[in-house]
């Protein structure tokens, strides 16, 4: 038997491409797999788009078939519990990873990893909710079993204009809840409406380190961001409010106190998609399957071919990496100081670093003796701010230097970022010391 996958490998260098693969190929790289199932639909995710990319080291064994999700029909099996001709999901557990993945014509998988599709569901529909919209369920289903209802106020969605929050919004909102929908593309504020958000919030509000305790506003928040906002977020909670945390689009760093927890009440609930227990996979998915309008599904999602699964991954990517704030070779060389002053290495490394992982970019960045004068805390005509910059107008160049430091390295913090920046030019930390507008940790 042939069938068609995408196939990435690391020999003799990285590649991706779609392939006619052999069954025999299939059983030898997937033999733990006791199901064999035709796929009908699968997913494109971040994690997807990091492994068609290799911008991340996603993939853990190679040859390696990606795709975490899928959906389809079992042909062979040796389990009753999925005989023949069952319907079924897969999310996660490591599939595309480390187990032979879902952006094939066929899988061999693992009975213990799969839910049965509910009735009310087709493999296209499960798709095109997909990881991102079971992980919205799960996160809704968490706030709900921790107490929240309807009338306890207002309930923050970050990242909305992502996949969960998206789905996070649609759910909240028919669920009859006042989602206030935070995002920094005002392009989708008709769209994030028309899913039931009540009002959109700047993200820019967010991102910004904040007073460990500040005015009560949310009775409850799904957050996909992490950082700076999610410490915000605590500290806007209402008292025993709860927060679903299920994202890291904003760093790894959580930049907060104890006092929303201790004083508050506030309870933070880390949400976890890939290796949720069955139980609660089977309840998200009846879930999504009973109350997630499908109207509003058809808006988020487009359905293209394999064959150009590779090119919609590193689309992803690109938005990922290169924000909207990355206009110019300027601001690329803010992430090459804040490399080079983190890591200790040469400007050289540095400058080749940014320049091979960020495709996205196409203006050259500054030569290494612009790029040595700027370690060396010298103002380099547009590359910093004024030589005695006020407080405000700093508050760019921080967000470049931690939204930029995650083009060369998309694990660093927020926080990390931001000190490796302030260390790299004193001027600017004595001016942010003084009118406190970042947190202390990143002037150390």
């Amino acid at each position: 038997m042939l069938f068609k996958g995408i196939l990435l490998s690391n020999q003799p260098s990285f590649s991706a491409n779609v392939q006619t693969i052999e069954r025999a190929l299939l059983d030898e790289h997937a033999a733990a797999g006791n199901l064999l199932v035709k796929l009908d639909y699968s997913t494109i995710n971040y994690k997807d788009g990091l492994a068609l990319t290799n911008k991340s080291p996603v993939v853990r064994k190679w040859p390696m078939v990606p795709g975490i999700d899928g959906a389809g029909v079992v042909e062979e099996s040796t389990d009753p519990a999925f005989p023949v001709g069952s319907s079924v999901i897969l999310n996660g557990f490591g599939v595309g990873e480390t187990h032979w993945g879902c952006l094939a014509g066929y899988a061999r998988l693992k009975s213990e990893w799969l839910v049965a599709m509910p009735k009310q569901m087709d493999t296209k529909t499960a798709m095109a909710i997909g990881t991102a919209g079971y992980t919205a369920m799960l996160c809704v289903l968490a706030l709900e079993r921790a107490g929240l209802r309807p009338d306890q106020g207002e309930v923050l969605v970050t990242g909305a204009g992502g996949g969960v929050g998206s789905v996070a919004v649609s759910l909240l909102a028919t669920r009859g809840y006042q989602v206030i929908a935070s995002t920094g593309r005002a392009s989708t504020a008709d769209y994030l409406k028309q899913l039931g958000a009540t009002d959109l919030l700047d993200r820019s509000t967010l991102a910004t380190p904040g007073k460990p305790l500040q005015k009560e506003r949310w009775a409850a928040v799904v957050d996909t961001v992490g950082s700076t906002t999610l410490a915000n977020a605590l500290a806007q909670c209402k008292y025993g409010a709860s927060i679903a945390a299920c994202g890291l689009a904003g760093g790894m760093d959580l930049p907060t106190t104890v006092a929303p927890f201790i004083l508050r009440n506030v309870r933070l609930l880390g949400v976890d998609s890939v290796m949720a227990p069955l139980s609660l996979r089977q309840e998200a998915w009846q879930c999504l399957s009973e109350s997630l309008d499908r109207t509003h599904l058809a808006t988020m999602t487009s359905e293209i071919s394999l064959d150009d699964c590779i090119d919609a991954g590193a689309k992803i990517i690109a938005m990922i990496f290169a924000p909207a704030s990355i206009q110019s070779s300027s601001e690329i060389s803010l992430v090459i100081v804040a490399r080079c002053v983190r890591s200790r290495l040469s400007l050289k490394h540095c400058q080749a670093s940014c320049l091979s992982e960020s495709g996205a970019i196409t203006e050259s960045t500054p030569n290494s003796r612009t790029l040595r004068k700027m370690k060396g805390a010298t103002v380099v005509g547009r590359s910093m701010p004024p030589a005695r910059p006020q407080a405000a107008m700093l508050a760019p160049y921080l967000h470049w230097a931690s939204a930029l430091a995650r083009v060369v390295e998309p694990t660093v913090s927020t926080t990390a970022a931001q000190r490796s920046f302030c260390k790299g030019f004193p001027g600017v930390a004595s001016v942010l010391r003084s009118s406190k507008s970042v947190a202390p940790s990143c002037l150390r």
